[in-house]
């Protein structure tokens, strides 16, 4: 088995040519016990380095504790290191799905405080045959019904090729010990029914392997959405694009595709905000299809409450929430300031003569004996209002920058340069009229700003 091990990690790539450190999650059962000792004997083989990670769901009580301090003791007597979660007393009081949420978020925290390591799980192909049953139940979609994969992000399955007839062989064979997990034999568990009483009677009457047929439709179905994944995959790369606080959907790109393309499309575009585990479902697909098709620009929809999705004139922006600029800078006569690390702004007096209204967008020219030697820096607010050159009327900012068919990002990240409450100039698009040069000013100030990153 040790060496069907091996060939399984190579095959898979499951452990990359470099020193790693992978962390063996051991709950004290057969599985993991055994997964522990193989993967004792394979670290010199793949030159990793390993330790135990054990998380007490202290659901039983005094066996929660039991089976904390046996593999402690495996940890002591395998010599490698031992990290310990406990969560507080709740026995009886919480669902699996909860538990296995605290206990992969246990191990993406182990994971992202340490450097070059794994995290390797003990599920074996009856595992995999009995998740594929629960999801086939309950109506998953191909992803779903792919079942376990050898290898997700920074989690490995290295048994996933071995059933538990080997496993149990294996553990008779090298004496291994365990810890019985009692509510494994308790039906009322939806895994536990399926496997201690739907599959033993499917197998007795009906007198077929279950277990290897269902495994040969599982790599089947893997390969079928491997090729669905190479053409999203594309799809992604011709409607899809990374911004600064997410990515954006091309609207018109995405409405080409057909409904599993376009699916595929909105789980990537959440996903990078907020992961999701299964998909969507068929309802709100059709919600989030409408909304692409249909919603105007400005119109918003929550994802969950970690972010939103933004409709512009051509895309959807997926991000986290906007966050509100509320600082101010103050920018004096003559001199230079850096925003955000973002923008420099310089603010001088400059002659007469040297005025060219046509240099570039992002230099203006303004009144200096209207404007006042200090002026504020900052970013749009709700209720902002301005006078646009060459117009009579006050016009909204948010009216003004919709004219320009704005992003919201883009709104909140353009300047505006003030004196006091006063707005004088919109930063690289316009100059409010009551600030400009006339035939009476005297004093001539130039406002320049740059972008950092371009002259970088």
């Amino acid at each position: 088995m040790i060496n069907e091990t091996k060939k399984f990690i190579i095959a898979n790539e499951l452990l990359p040519d470099k020193k790693l450190i992978v962390f063996a999650a051991v709950s004290g059962g057969i599985d993991s016990c055994v997964m522990l000792d193989i993967l004792n004997h394979l670290k010199k083989d793949f030159n990793f380095q390993l330790e135990i990670l054990h998380f007490n769901h202290n659901t039983r009580g005094k066996d929660n504790l039991e089976d904390e301090i046996f593999v402690e003791k495996l940890a002591q007597k395998y010599d490698v290191p031992f990290k310990l979660k406990r969560i507080e007393n709740q026995a009886g009081k919480l669902s699996e799905a909860y538990l296995r949420d605290q206990r992969y978020k246990y191990f993406n925290n182990v994971l992202k405080d340490t450097k070059n390591a794994i995290v390797a799980t003990a599920h074996n192909s009856d595992d995999n045959v009995e998740t594929h049953l629960m999801r086939l139940f309950r109506g998953s979609y191909l992803k779903g019904l792919t079942g376990i994969r050898p290898k997700r992000g920074s989690f490995i399955r290295p048994l996933l090729s071995q059933n538990r007839k080997t496993i149990e062989a294996y553990m008779q064979a090298n004496n291994i010990k365990f810890r019985e997990d009692r509510t494994n034999f308790n039906n009322r568990y939806t895994r536990n029914f399926i496997r201690n009483e739907l599959i033993p009677l499917i197998n007795n009457n009906i007198k077929m392997n279950i277990n290897d047929n269902i495994l040969k439709s599982i790599g089947d179905l893997n390969q079928h959405y491997s090729l669905f994944t190479n053409i999203l995959q594309q799809s992604i790369k011709e409607s899809v694009k990374n911004t600064k606080h997410g990515v954006a959907l091309n609207k018109n790109k995405y409405n080409q595709y057909d409904s599993t393309i376009k699916k595929g499309l909105i789980e990537y575009c959440i996903s990078s905000v907020q992961p999701l585990n299964y998909g969507l479902s068929i309802k709100n697909f059709y919600l989030w299809d409408d909304f692409i098709k249909n919603s105007n620009p400005g119109k918003k929809r929550n994802i969950l409450d970690t972010g939103y999705a933004n409709s512009e004139r051509k895309e959807i922006l997926f991000g986290g929430f906007p966050i509100e600029k509320n600082e101010s800078f103050l920018l004096k006569l003559n001199s230079e300031i850096t925003v955000e690390n973002k923008y420099k702004i310089s603010f001088k007096q400059v002659e007469h003569k040297n005025i060219n209204f046509d240099v570039n967008k992002n230099i203006e020219f303004i009144d200096g004996d209207k404007s006042g030697k200090k002026l504020i820096v900052r970013f749009w607010q709700k209720g902002d209002s301005f006078r646009p050159l060459g117009m009579k009327q006050k016009r909204k900012l948010s009216d003004f920058f919709i004219d320009l068919k704005l992003s919201t990002s883009l709104k909140k990240e353009t300047p505006i340069i003030c004196k006091n409450d006063e707005i004088i100039w919109i930063a690289g698009y316009r100059l409010d009229d009551q600030f400009k040069i006339s035939s009476t000013t005297n004093k001539f100030y130039k406002i320049a700003m740059t972008e950092v990153n371009e002259n970088a």
